[in-house]
């Protein structure tokens, strides 16, 4: 009599290739889920660059704080119907739901700061970002001295360079420039 042999797994080792396909899904997808918040969240900093250069522009020109301060002519409504043009801070396009990512950019007329404020489905925290020149923070109708640099804060960042902020982005979903 002649025993044919078996081929295939037991159940053991289908268990256990089960079991590893559902630890490493697991994990991909919380990676997953971090790289999703992170590409939302670029939408806010390219939202930001062309503020940046307004803020460059009003600088060099020394833009006075009564005018718009160093946000002056920022789009305040949809449409460009109206510009910052008073001191405080300047909304874009009236702060109001920008887009999916965004809630809103709001500018600090006096020292250039923009803090951008993200929809729940992209953290719902804030992100800052500080120009300064020389290691000091900018002042409206003060033309800066050399290189104007940003500088962008999330939650834990140190301050610097007379910053005083406040954001609130977790730094596991911050810009690495952020961190």
């Amino acid at each position: 009599m002649s025993y044919k042999s078996q081929h295939g797994f037991t159940l053991i080792e289908l268990m256990i290739v089960v079991t590893i396909i559902g630890i490493l899904a697991s994990l991909s997808i919380f990676v997953y889920h971090q790289y999703i918040v992170r590409a939302r969240i670029t939408e806010g900093l390219v939202l930001v660059a062309s503020l940046k250069n307004l803020v460059l522009e009003n600088a060099a020109s020394g833009s006075v704080n009564a005018d718009g301060g160093l946000f002056k002519g920022m789009p305040t409504a949809p449409g460009n119907a109206s510009a910052c043009s008073a001191p405080g801070t300047c909304s874009l396009l009236g702060g109001g739901g920008i887009s999916t990512n965004v809630t809103s950019v709001v500018g600090n007329t006096l020292n250039g700061s923009i803090v951008v404020t993200f929809a729940p489905n992209a953290s719902g925290t804030t992100l800052e970002l500080w120009p300064s020149a020389q290691g000091a923070a900018l002042a409206a109708g003060t033309v800066p001295i050399g290189v104007v640099s940003w500088t962008c804060f999330s939650a834990g960042k140190a301050q610097t360079a007379g910053s005083n902020h406040a954001a609130t982005m977790p730094s596991r979903f911050a810009p690495t420039e952020c961190r």
